[in-house]
């Protein structure tokens, strides 16, 4: 009922935002005739170095636990390839209802106010999910400087460039997934290469600033267009 609320919605909307090309996609099939624009999220540029865990290979996810998230296939791919990681490692799953997961190395943190800190504990995140619009709890970790791995799918194929700012997976492939993970966990010079160049590419393309700035020119627009609207129609005279 709400999907479909939502279509009638676009349909009857001036003006859409998507935050992702994926999403322009989407809304292009349920509103052709809307003005549609892309604005991508934002997030703060983090500073916070990179703090090792008693030198344990520590893997994060952030994401609550619903089965899009993707949270059986990540562990399923854990179950494929743990034994051949590096020693000692751990998997946080951090978000709520992840407390469920708790199992042989996978630690279900729930929800937590400290993520910033857990991300600076962590030397690879990952996101499995089905389905996204654009994560910001992958920009955040981009941002923080932590290497990544996420799906193919929505947002995330913006968000990352393949092989330069991160690693995409097939989704609903925890074969693929541990491929993945294996390979960045056995070279820290590569997760080096890739988190710099994640960092740099969401300063440059996904920080608050320009969020907030292209909000800003599309109320200022969309309110002069509204006016002009208005004054055609209800004053014969010129808005002075």
């Amino acid at each position: 009922l709400i999907r479909l609320i939502e279509k009638l919605l676009h349909r009857c909307t001036r003006i859409l935002v998507g935050n992702s090309p994926a999403v322009i996609e989407q809304l292009r099939a349920e509103a052709p005739k809307a003005d549609i624009r892309l604005i991508r999220n934002g997030v703060a540029a983090e500073q916070t170095a990179l703090v090792k865990v008693n030198g344990v290979f520590q893997m994060i996810c952030v994401a609550n636990a619903f089965a899009y998230k993707g949270h059986e296939d990540l562990l399923a791919a854990i179950r494929q390839v743990g034994p051949q990681l590096p020693e000692p490692w751990n998997l946080w799953l951090v978000g709520r209802g992840t407390d469920k997961y708790n199992s042989w190395r996978v630690f279900g943190l729930g929800y937590r106010t400290d993520v910033a800190s857990l991300l600076a504990s962590s030397d690879l995140f990952i996101l499995p999910s089905h389905e996204e619009g654009s994560s910001n709890a992958l920009l955040e970790a981009m941002a923080a400087g932590v290497p990544v791995i996420a799906t193919q799918t929505g947002g995330n194929a913006d968000t990352i460039i393949p092989g330069i700012t991160g690693v995409l997976v097939p989704v609903c492939s925890p074969a693929a997934l541990g491929a993945a993970i294996l390979a960045m966990a056995g070279n820290p010079d590569m997760r080096a290469k890739m988190a710099k160049a994640a960092r740099q590419d969401v300063a440059r393309r996904f920080t608050w600033e320009r969020c907030v700035y292209d909000y800003e020119t599309l109320y200022h627009s969309a309110i002069e267009g509204a006016r002009a609207i208005h004054t055609a129609v209800c004053s014969p005279y010129p808005t002075p």
